[in-house]
């Protein structure tokens, strides 16, 4: 009898365990599906106001965009060459539009591909929380948007995702990179973004 109970007082613990280890395995980053990295959301389902970044070029979201929506075209950071800027030039960039890293971010823009590359840096230089809005075509642009202050306006803390980096010596990219790059993250494998060295 006093077997009996012992053995199931155990299964129940390690059912405790188990049950644990999986709430765990899906809070850390790095360990859940895609949609938990840089989800493709809708406008109408937004909560708690995120920070809105209009990916499209500076000349069309300086015109009309949504309201508060930050202007951060992927020139910024890569050039038509394929250069990616300098991570630590990146985060402080950042700063000059008064992030810290801890807001909920989501991206938009008329072509998923420019939509992509900036939610993907935003990922891997740390932010908290990265979406991608879906429809972008359909959206009324009807304010101007803010490109950010000549001085940085506060500290981009973030931890950068750099369990999803590795260093190579020279390399160019395109948007399909970054494309590819969300995509897999839903894969069992994670994955890596080869960023030159000297740039990180």
């Amino acid at each position: 009898m006093i077997l009996t109970v012992s053995v199931a007082l155990g299964k129940f613990r390690d059912t405790q365990i188990r049950l644990l280890a999986l709430m765990l395995c899906l809070a850390m980053p790095g360990l859940s599906s895609a949609d938990n990295f840089i989800p493709i959301v809708d406008l109408s389902t937004l909560t708690n106001r995120p920070v809105l970044v209009d990916a499209r070029p500076l000349e069309d979201c300086r015109e009309s965009t949504l309201p508060g929506a930050l202007c951060f075209p992927k020139s910024k950071l890569l050039s038509d060459s394929g250069r990616l800027a300098n991570m630590r030039d990146f985060r402080w960039l950042l700063g000059t539009y008064g992030l810290t890293g801890s807001e909920n971010v989501v991206v938009f823009a008329d072509q998923p591909a420019h939509r992509d590359v900036v939610s993907v840096l935003f990922f891997l230089a740390g932010q908290s929380k990265v979406s991608r809005l879906s429809g972008a075509s359909e959206l009324e642009l009807q304010s101007r948007g803010l490109t950010g202050a000549l001085s940085r306006q506060a500290f981009y803390i973030a931890d950068v995702r750099s369990t999803f980096l590795e260093s190579v010596k020279l390399r160019r990219v395109n948007s399909d990179d970054f494309a590819e790059f969300a995509r897999q993250l839903g894969d069992k494998d994670r994955p890596i973004f080869y960023w030159p060295a000297s740039f990180i």
